[in-house]
């Protein structure tokens, strides 16, 4: 199948360039977003220790928001203070959807904590695994194989 479509030896060259790095990016996303939730599943194993929030805030300004929570928690005696909240960081397009994910932590709120067993310092509240994480590979693969698919079509 051809298109009756000529695109000049530059636009040509883009598709094929774009299309080959989004595409074989997203494996690497895909990668990454993998490694990231099998740290969550890892983390739900985990030994649990009871935790107090101490800070619980709205983060950033502009186009970009996070939140920014610190906790207490003991383990064999010995007291801890961590700051995350997964194994993954998310961040909110506007300052009211950051805060609505922040009534989650206020402050003096006792929390689970899962921390590893080798390394309490290392510790996290939520290993709730969250599917959204990978619409961003997904769309990395679409968009690169279209582009390469069109770069197929438009050959001469």
């Amino acid at each position: 199948m051809r298109i009756n479509w000529s695109p000049s030896p530059t636009l040509r060259f883009g598709m094929a360039f774009f299309g080959c790095f989004m595409f074989f990016g997203s494996f690497i996303a895909y990668w990454g977003v993998g490694k990231a939730l099998a740290k969550s599943d890892a983390f739900a194993k985990n030994p649990t220790a009871t935790g107090i929030i101490k800070k619980s805030q709205v983060t950033g300004s502009g186009k970009s928001y996070g939140i920014a929570v610190e906790y207490e928690y003991t383990v064999a005696g010995k007291k801890y203070v961590c700051n995350k909240i997964q194994t993954m960081e998310y961040t909110y397009s506007t300052a009211q959807s950051a805060a609505e994910e922040l009534k989650k932590y206020p402050v003096g709120k006792s929390v689970t904590v899962y921390h590893d067993p080798a390394d309490p310092s290392n510790a996290c509240l939520d290993v709730s695994r969250s599917s959204i994480a990978y619409i961003g590979p997904i769309l990395l693969t679409i968009v690169g194989a279209l582009l390469m698919f069109l770069f197929y079509l438009t050959r001469r």
